[in-house]
């Protein structure tokens, strides 16, 4: 591998560590602040409705392509 997409490639996964350690921190923290375990699960919901709602338009323009 290049020096350059050693680079990349690090950067990447660091990145992709980074976003999975804040959902974490960020259901730990409402929970911490609500005591309510539905409001983590309101959280998650939240966080998965532009998945959803965009999953299917964007499998439209990848079929279009």
């Amino acid at each position: 591998m290049t020096r350059d997409l050693r680079l990349l490639a690090g950067s990447v996964a660091l990145s992709a560590a980074g976003d999975m350690l804040a959902v974490i921190v960020l259901a730990l923290q409402v929970h911490a602040l609500t005591g309510s375990g539905t409001a983590v699960a309101a959280l998650f919901a939240t966080a998965a409705v532009p998945v959803v709602a965009l999953a299917p338009l964007a499998g439209l323009v990848a079929d279009r392509l």
